[in-house]
């Protein structure tokens, strides 16, 4: 259990009406406590749970966009970035791109 969450798991550990120190917790976990703070208000999420909400591809169908990519370098054609772009959108059906 990484830092973070054993202080955000102490922190919902402490019964109903006791106030939160969040800076003694942060110390005691060895955590920054403006972000124990944003994690336990919801303002801020953790990378893994950002990476799956900007997914834009299921595992699935980055698996067949790798596919298509190997086809195409098989036949000696190396997919531009746009090529790439737009099979991945033809899959999604959805825009595609950074979050």
């Amino acid at each position: 259990m990484a830092a973070i969450d054993a202080a955000l798991a102490a922190i919902d550990s402490l019964k109903r009406g006791e106030k939160v120190n969040y800076t003694y917790i942060a110390v005691e976990y060895s955590v920054a406590r403006l972000t124990l703070l944003k994690r336990h208000r919801g303002v801020q999420r953790s990378n893994a749970e950002r990476i799956i909400k900007c997914r834009n591809l299921n595992i699935s169908q980055e698996l067949a966009l790798i596919e298509y990519i190997k086809a195409l370098y098989k036949r000696r054609l190396p997919p531009t970035r746009q090529i790439v772009r737009n099979f991945a959108l033809e899959i999604a059906k959805k825009e595609v791109g950074k979050c």
